[in-house]
């Protein structure tokens, strides 16, 4: 009988069955014949992505009708059907997972409950110092302890600081960082293109103008440096508040119209792997970040990394042999300026980062460690 895994993310849209939320159950079921289902509200008129990136999952709705009370929802849902799942996978540390996850167990206590954190570190950092952090640790050490049967870290210096931090016993901790759909990408009608044949992009791709992505470095520094023949692309939906800075920008340089493009958000996977394969060089301004599903992404396609120095990216490019990264935020614009003017010397590094995404971030290799802890658990 089919290891039945359920992943509850009432918020979640098309869009999420495209990153780990939903390539994680795909990956289980392709891979080892887990019957996959997502649940969540309905979101989106539609949800294309289950015919193509998302094609081994079933969707289920949650049917209370009030969306502002997703906890409430979740319980129902639970009520009803927690003694038929064998593995619920739920996201995020909150109170509506800290509950739902105790109700699973009441409800199905030879269940496994596989938490993903999505986690970075800075956030473990600020706890430390919180004047709660005393009673954080006592409802937190209790669910780690005696609810959850799985907890993800998505990079190494989280794990040692989830064991440190809340004592987790590391057979509880797989490593599990966000990846790559090679399936969905071998059967693009395109296929990678070398150095030589990409053109002199620096691509940008997110939440345009969310708070902790720091874009408004780039508004900054793009006025004042010299961009070698390379134009810059911003790839993402653009928050309301962002696109008035933008206009603002091009009203002040509109000689930089041909060099800076923000195309808003895409949707279609075929269309953001084009970008990334036209690209060069990817960036990433962010305050804080946890493992960005991107960066593989981007390491696949042949993009040259520059990041500032988040969580996970030391990891990712080895301290720095597979990109840049960059401690302070000041020096951002020369950094990436020499680089513009020497772009040259990336080619190899570029093709050091490809060769590690494939290797280490396909979605069909990363799930190997979740399956063995879940049958572990099980048994």
């Amino acid at each position: 009988m089919n290891i039945r895994f359920v992943t509850i993310f009432p918020q979640a849209q098309d869009v999420h069955l495209r990153k780990e939320v939903g390539q994680i159950p795909n990956a289980l079921a392709q891979k080892f014949g887990y019957k996959s289902i997502f649940v969540c509200f309905p979101n989106d008129a539609q949800y294309p992505s289950l015919a193509t990136r998302a094609s081994s999952l079933e969707i289920q709705f949650l049917k209370y009708p009030f969306k502002q009370y997703p906890l409430l929802a979740t319980l129902f849902y639970l009520l009803r059907y927690a003694r038929k799942i064998d593995v619920l996978n739920i996201y995020g540390q909150s109170r509506w997972s800290f509950f739902v996850g105790c109700f699973y167990k009441i409800m199905h206590p030879s269940g496994v409950l596989f938490l993903k954190l999505d986690m970075n570190i800075q956030y473990l950092e600020s706890l430390q110092t919180s004047p709660n952090v005393k009673r954080h640790l006592y409802w937190w050490n209790y669910y780690f302890k005696s609810i959850v049967d799985i907890v993800s870290s998505e990079y190494l210096s989280l794990t040692a600081a989830l064991k440190s931090f809340y004592k987790i016993e590391s057979d509880k901790i797989v490593q599990l960082p966000n990846g790559v759909d090679l399936q969905a990408i071998s059967k693009l009608r395109f296929k990678r293109k070398n150095w030589h044949e990409k053109e002199n992009l620096v691509l940008i791709v997110g939440r345009i103008g969310a708070p902790e992505k720091g874009h408004e470095l780039f508004l900054e520094f793009l006025p004042k440096i010299n961009f070698s023949g390379f134009k810059f692309v911003f790839v993402g939906p653009i928050e309301i508040a962002f696109q008035k800075k933008i206009d603002e920008f091009f009203m002040q340089n509109e000689h930089l119209k041909s060099g800076v493009t923000f195309v808003g958000n895409v949707a279609d996977f075929t269309i953001l792997c084009e970008w990334y394969n036209r690209a060069k060089i990817f960036c990433i301004t962010s305050f804080r970040e946890g493992f960005p599903i991107v960066i593989p992404e981007s390491m696949y396609w042949g993009n040259y990394i520059v990041s500032m120095n988040v969580s996970s990216i030391s990891e990712i490019l080895e301290n720095g042999h597979l990109g840049t990264i960059i401690t302070d935020r000041s020096h951002y614009a020369n950094v990436l300026e020499t680089l513009l003017e020497n772009e040259a010397k990336l080619e190899i590094k570029a093709k050091l980062s490809t060769e590690k995404a494939e290797r280490f971030y396909d979605w069909s290799k990363l799930v190997m460690p979740l399956n063995d802890l879940i049958k572990k658990a099980r048994n």
